[in-house]
């Protein structure tokens, strides 16, 4: 009976070794390897992706265009972004050159980028410290504290290094060429000529006065507000080339501080000085030569649009606009004042695109929300009103709210999307009817609001994170430089 076959018993069970243990350790194994080489990817991948390029996408209406990382170039180093500016066209081909600061290991240096395709040109090296970087036509000067170093910007050579008085007044960046000299002024109000070639110092002058720190240039003069001494107030100019100095304009008749003054921007050789004492408020153009070339009378208000945090100016070739408070002055090429008035907003102008002014409007009671308006430069008749496109801090920063000028097209805008974290938006807005002409958008890793700086047929949009450079009239993405 022991032999005998059992129909419900599996052939040669009794005398088999169970597999199921061995499977499971195979199991366990596994899952043990796979995790690792799962845990080993990701964090490479995460490293990866941190420290790749993030790809920028420009869109025109609804279509995408560019976002490829072929067009990014190639820098050793990481690029800081906000010691960017423009440098001189050293090419001609309408499009200015970029100077970047960069870091790498510890060390510092600076690059010349093309600003048609965003390559370097040259890459010279610093030190282990940051450096203060201005663009100066065909040089480059580097400045640390007293330390002044000069470079040749159309290949990065070192040219000439001095000890400076003082440190340099650097906002503005007080340095000026004239023909073959280099002008700086100092904190201790010492103006010191360099010969651009050598560094040799042609000459030297003390400012009279105890602070000029308005010194503006007017042709080829410095020309800064000083009082004699029966306290009456002038403006006095230096001359580029010797420090020669003159009495240029004399400010006021009896000791007042209700005179301001502001370098004329129709004219680069004269002044705009606002009075209001004795009334009426006077606004006035004067040249160089005392001569007053026209004045036009102005509402109280506008007084403190001539305060250095209060300035509110827009221009064209021969027109002036003037915000204070909730209204906007445009002095016409005839010379005369029309006048557009918002209950409460905050105006300020922002460009003129021949006719049009475009201007920007601050919500004054509960949330500060940002319009955008375009008025009739002759008339002051409104032609187009955008409302709510934002609060002000997404639009302006720490700043003020600012626009470029497409002629003939319309103006270009840059702000942070009030819905979506940290995500740039810059638009074309129609000089027709306010519509989108082009849409540009990019993320960010810590939201910034956008720096639109125009040069030639190209816009430049700089943010915390990177470079752009777009087609001014379509936005087309023509090359990106991105963390």
């Amino acid at each position: 009976m022991a032999n005998q076959w059992n129909p419900n018993m599996s052939p040669y069970r009794q005398d088999r070794s169970s597999c199921i243990p061995v499977l499971l350790i195979i199991f366990v194994l596994t899952l043990g390897i796979g995790g690792g080489i799962y845990f080993f990817v990701n964090n490479v991948m995460n490293e990866a992706f941190e420290s790749s390029i993030t790809q920028v996408s420009s869109q025109m209406e609804t279509a995408v265009v560019g976002g490829s990382g072929a067009n990014e170039p190639a820098i050793a180093g990481s690029v800081l972004y906000s010691s960017t500016q423009l440098a001189y066209d050293r090419n001609g081909d309408e499009r200015n050159e970029l100077l970047v600061q960069i870091t790498s290991n510890n060390k510092y240096s600076m690059a010349l980028l093309d600003g048609a395709d965003g390559k370097p040109i040259w890459q010279t090296e610093l030190g282990s410290e940051s450096y203060e970087l201005v663009a100066l036509d065909k040089y480059v000067a580097v400045i640390k504290e007293r330390d002044f170093r000069l470079f040749n910007s159309q290949d990065g050579t070192f040219g000439w290094q001095t000890r400076l008085t003082d440190r340099l007044q650097s906002n503005p960046p007080m340095v000026f060429i004239a023909d073959d000299l280099l002008v700086i002024q100092t904190y201790d109000n010492i103006l010191t000529a360099y010969e651009l070639k050598t560094g040799s110092q042609r000459w030297q002058k003390t400012l009279e006065a105890s602070y000029a720190s308005d010194l503006v240039r007017l042709g080829d003069e410095l020309c800064g507000t000083e009082r004699d001494a029966e306290s009456l107030e002038f403006v006095v100019c230096y001359a580029l080339k010797t420090g020669e100095q003159r009495q240029a304009i004399q400010l006021n008749n009896d000791w007042t501080e209700q005179v301001e003054w502001i370098a004329d921007p129709l004219n680069n050789d004269g002044i705009l000085r606002l009075q209001s004492d004795p009334e009426p408020i006077t606004l006035s153009a004067i040249g160089l030569d005392q001569q007053q070339r026209w004045s036009v009378e102005l509402d109280e208000a506008f007084y403190y649009s001539f305060r250095g945090s209060e300035q509110r100016f827009a221009n064209s070739s021969d027109s002036l606009a003037i915000g204070a408070e909730q209204h906007i002055a445009i002095i016409t090429a005839e010379r005369k004042v029309v006048m557009y008035s918002l209950t409460d907003y905050a105006l300020t102008p922002l460009g003129f695109d021949n006719d049009v002014l475009y201007v920007s409007a601050v919500k004054q009671r509960g949330t500060n929300t940002v319009s955008i308006l375009a008025i009739n430069a002759q008339t002051a008749e409104l032609i187009w009103r955008l409302d709510d496109l934002g609060e002000s801090h997404e639009w302006s920063g720490s700043g003020k709210i600012q626009g470029v000028v497409v002629p003939g097209e319309g103006m270009i805008f840059g702000w942070l999307d009030p819905e979506i974290d940290d995500l740039v938006r810059v638009q074309l807005l129609k000089r027709q009817d306010g519509t989108v002409g082009w849409s540009f958008q990019q993320q960010m890793f810590i939201g910034q609001v956008p720096v639109l700086t125009r040069t030639g047929n190209a816009l430049l949009i700089q943010t915390s994170d990177g470079l752009a450079m777009t087609n001014l009239r379509t936005g087309e993405s023509l090359w990106t430089l991105t963390r």
